[in-house]
């Protein structure tokens, strides 16, 4: 499918832990692909050692930053973005347990 095709092929995540590919997947579609390869590089440069969480925390934090440039404009959407983030880090941590 286009999801397939368009985010995981093009950031390579079926090279990387489940969990770290769950959370740049989802990145990817939420944030864009270009700003989840360089969140990726990042994290690893930091040599990270819970990458998943770490997507999602750079994720939170773009959230953040946002929504104190603009309040007006991104606020609104700050209840939603917390939430399905929040429960990424659910299912990562579900992953976790199964794998």
């Amino acid at each position: 499918g286009i999801y397939r095709v368009k985010f995981w092929y093009i950031l390579s995540l079926d090279t990387i832990e489940v969990g770290y590919a769950i959370a740049t997947f989802d990145t990817g579609v939420n944030c864009g692909t270009k700003k989840a390869r360089d969140w990726m590089a990042a994290i690893e440069a930091a040599k990270n050692k819970d990458p998943a969480k770490a997507m999602v925390g750079l994720r939170e934090g773009f959230y953040f930053n946002l929504e104190s440039m603009n309040r007006d404009k991104y606020h609104k959407f700050m209840k939603g973005w917390l939430a399905r983030t929040n429960d990424l880090k659910k299912y990562i941590d579900i992953t976790r347990l199964i794998v």
